[in-house]
């Protein structure tokens, strides 16, 4: 058993604070339709700080992209897809 004192519990209400984050899911329409395409886009997501996992779902006929966001800033997200040279579309 673990005995603390009262600063390490006020210590530790603290840090406990301070990890406890925002999380969103984000889902889009893409033209992410295959294997290579999403290769392709990996390297764009993975930069992403606020990103914390994603997939595509390219069987769906509108090719789903789903992100775990930390921000849920889908403006950001767009951006780098279509960088990537891929349409998408935010779903509401």
């Amino acid at each position: 058993m673990l005995v603390l004192d009262t600063k390490s519990n006020a210590l530790l209400a603290t840090f406990a604070q301070h990890i406890v984050y925002y999380m969103e899911t984000l889902q889009f329409k893409t033209t992410i339709n295959c294997g290579g395409c999403v290769k392709a886009v990996t390297p764009t997501l993975n930069r992403l700080e606020e990103v914390t996992d994603w997939n595509v779902d390219t069987e769906h006929p509108d090719k789903l992209l789903n992100v775990q966001s930390t921000t849920g800033d889908r403006q950001r997200i767009l951006e780098a897809v279509q960088k990537a040279g891929f349409e998408i579309t935010p779903i509401h």
